[in-house]
């Protein structure tokens, strides 16, 4: 009996094709609809596909390496679909190893350029090159005609870690970054011991040369208000000798008696007490 059934099992980034009688006909993304009972489905999937690798190399000291990391990768829907078995049940499960037969394709690809990257590195050069590792994937694979005929786009390329694979290599390695590691760090502490005992100098000296200044300003200031007392004193000398002179012809008893009016004018003067020798005082002259 002739059976035509309903198939909604791509999901929102598969792309279906049908596949009849040796013809492929191309259904679209997440396509959904009616199915002959002599239709072959595939779904070629739309994500992203993770490759992890792990590859033994020889470097060239002669020293065996593990170079460790992953390809990420996407499928040409028209182009892979000829090449791996993407086909499906009706409920959208995967009958075909199209996803361990596609690694397998693209983990090829990656050993050659770990090899040759490696003999061109001591060991040690090797662990710490994991960027030139994956540089040197990326350039092979992204031009490898096998993978574009394949449908098989290379995205990118990391290599996590590369290691040696003997633990004692991989121990002395170890010791001898960590020295390294200590005499930069100590380097680096002693560099910041001296600027600070610089900085440290410097702001004693700022400050010595500071005071100083200071000191210099306050003797300036002292030596000024010793001279303008100095003045000021010479000044009152002069002053009053110039009111003396006017009075060295005047007879004692008339300065005498002027100096008693000028007290008593002044109201400095309480009470006065004429004695004799007062008296004698107006007298002279």
């Amino acid at each position: 009996m002739f059976i035509i059934k309903l198939w909604s099992g791509a999901g929102a980034t598969g792309h279906v094709f049908f596949l009849r009688n040796g013809k492929i006909t191309s259904k679209g993304l997440a396509y959904s609809g009616f199915v002959g009972p002599r239709t072959t489905i595939a779904v070629v999937p739309g994500v992203v596909q993770t490759i992890p690798f792990s590859v033994d190399a020889r470097t060239s000291d002669k020293q065996q390496v593990i170079v460790i990391g992953s390809v990420t990768a996407t499928f040409v829907p028209t182009e892979a679909v000829r090449k791996f078995d993407f086909t499906v049940d009706l409920f959208g499960s995967y009958q075909g190893e199209w996803e361990q037969t596609s690694n397998a394709t693209v983990i090829e690809k990656v050993l050659n350029p770990i090899w040759e990257k490696a003999k061109t590195l001591s060991v040690e050069d090797a662990t710490k090159s994991q960027k030139d590792f994956g540089e040197a994937i990326m350039a092979a694979l992204s031009q490898d005609e096998t993978l574009i005929a394949y449908g098989i786009k290379i995205e990118s390329c990391s290599v996590t870690k590369v290691r040696a694979s003997d633990d004692t290599i991989n121990t002395a390695i170890g010791a001898t970054e960590k020295e390294s590691m200590l005499t930069t760090a100590d380097t680096a502490r002693h560099t910041r011991q001296i600027a600070a005992a610089a900085n440290s100098r410097a702001v004693r000296e700022y400050e010595s040369a500071t005071e100083l200044e200071l000191e210099k300003k306050r003797t300036e200031i002292i030596k000024e208000e010793s001279k303008n007392k100095d003045l000021e004193a010479a000044a009152d000398a002069k002053a009053t000798k110039t009111r003396f002179e006017a009075l060295k012809d005047v007879d004692s008893g008339t300065l005498f008696g002027a100096s008693m009016l000028e007290f008593a004018k002044t109201g400095k003067v309480g009470t006065l007490n004429i004695t004799p020798e007062i008296l004698a005082m107006f007298g002279k002259k």
